[in-house]
C-alpha cells in the first residue's frame, strides 16, 4: 500500500465519489482517493442509458470502485435506470449529506493531488460555522504566477471540479431555481460580476438550465449560494486537474480548462486571509484568466463588448431598473 504524509490527517473526512461510464478517468481518480485512505467512502453511480449500450462500461466502472483495500466504511448508491446528470448528481449529494455533516465531492474526471484532501479538512474545520463560506474549491483558475501572499482567497466564481462543503450549505440547494426569474430580472448577475460581458455569459448558462435546455445540476447550486450571500474559498494554487474533456456536456471548446497542472499546498504553512471578504483585484485577475481559458475573444472581452454593455446597462438601469433586462442587447 502506498502511504503518503497526509494519510493520518485526512482519514476522518468522508468522500463522495460520483461515477458513470468512463473507466479510464475513474481509475485515476479512484487511485487518488485510495491513497488518501478515507475512513468513509460513498460511491454513487447513475444507471446506463439503454440507447447508448453503456451497460458494460457502467459495470466496469462500478467494479473499479470496489477495490477498497484499506479500512473503510463504504456505502453505495447504484441506480438501475439512468436519471441523467441533473437528477443523478444532485440526488447523490442529497444522499451524501443525509448521512454526513460535511465532506468532499469528487466526480469521475477530477483528479486531485494528495494535498487537496488535508486542505479540504483544514478549511472544513476552520469555516464550519461561518455561513458566509458555502463551498471549498480544489480547482484554482488563477494565473499560475499570481502575486498573492495568502494561501487561498474568497470569490463569487464557483467551480465544482473537486470541492467540499457542509450540510448546512447544501440544505439551501434548490434544483428548481424558483428564485431565478426574480434574481435575473433584478440584474443579480450583473451586481455580482463587474465584467458585464462575463455576467451575460453566466446568466445565459443559468437561464438555459432553468428552462431545461441543459440537463445539469451545478448552476442551481451556484444560484443557491449567491442567494445566501455565499462565497467560495479557492486555493492560490490548483489542486485538482480535470481530465475529462469528453464528458457528456463537453462541446470541445473548453480544452484549455482541462489537464491543468497541480501543485501541492503546504498545509502546515497556510497563510490565512485576514477576513472572509471579496478582494476585487484578485477576482478581476481570476475572471480575466477564466475568460482566457474558456477561449473568449480577447478583443470583444476587453475592448468593445464590455464598454457597450456597461454603458447600455447603466443607461437602462437609470431609465427603468425593472425592465432593463428585456431592453439590453444580446451580443454573441
Amino acid at each position: 500500500m502506498l502511504m503518503t504524509t497526509y494519510d493520518h490527517e485526512v482519514s476522518s473526512v468522508p468522500v463522495l465519489f460520483i461515477v458513470f461510464n468512463r473507466p479510464e478517468t475513474t481509475t485515476k481518480v479512484f487511485e487518488a482517493i485510495r491513497h488518501s485512505r478515507p475512513m468513509r467512502l460513498y460511491v454513487a453511480s447513475d444507471g446506463p442509458r439503454p440507447e447508448k449500450g453503456e451497460e458494460a462500461l457502467c459495470a466496469e466502472v462500478r467494479k473499479i470502485t470496489e477495490h477498497v483495500d484499506w479500512p473503510c466504511d463504504v456505502k453505495r448508491l447504484y441506480r438501475d435506470e439512468n436519471l441523467g446528470c441533473k437528477m443523478a448528481v444532485s440526488s447523490a449529494i442529497d444522499w451524501f449529506f443525509e448521512n454526513e455533516e460535511e465532506g468532499i465531492i469528487l466526480e469521475d474526471d477530477c483528479v486531485p493531488n494528495q494535498s487537496f484532501f488535508p486542505f479540504c479538512k483544514a478549511m472544513l474545520d476552520r469555516y464550519r460555522d461561518d455561513d458566509h463560506v458555502t463551498m471549498i474549491s480544489g480547482t484554482s483558475l488563477l494565473p499560475a504566477k499570481s502575486p498573492i501572499r495568502e494561501s487561498y482567497f474568497f470569490t463569487r466564481y464557483f467551480i465544482i471540479w473537486g470541492w467540499a462543503t457542509w450540510r448546512r450549505a447544501w440544505e439551501k440547494y434548490d434544483i428548481e431555481m424558483k428564485e431565478w426569474p426574480k434574481f435575473r430580472d433584478n440584474g443579480g448577475m450583473y451586481r455580482i460580476y463587474p465584467n458585464h460581458y462575463f455576467a451575460h455569459r453566466i446568466e445565459d448558462l443559468y437561464q438555459e438550465t432553468y428552462i431545461g435546455k441543459i440537463d445539469t445540476w451545478d448552476p442551481q447550486w451556484f444560484l443557491s449560494c449567491h442567494l445566501a450571500g455565499g462565497v467560495v474559498l479557492m486555493p492560490r494554487m490548483n489542486l485538482v486537474s480535470n481530465i475529462g474533456p469528453d464528458g457528456i456536456h463537453s462541446d470541445g471548446t473548453r480544452l484549455r480548462l482541462h489537464f491543468l497542472p497541480t501543485e501541492d499546498i503546504k498545509i502546515n504553512d497556510l497563510v490565512h486571509p485576514e477576513k472572509v471578504s471579496i478582494d476585487i483585484r484578485k477576482e478581476k485577475r481570476l475572471i480575466k484568466n477564466v475568460q482566457h481559458l474558456f477561449g473568449y475573444n480577447w478583443l470583444k472581452d476587453h475592448l468593445y463588448i464590455p464598454g457597450v454593455i456597461n454603458a447600455a446597462y447603466s443607461l437602462l438601469r437609470g431609465i427603468n431598473r425593472k425592465r432593463w433586462r428585456y431592453a439590453r442587447f444580446r451580443f454573441e
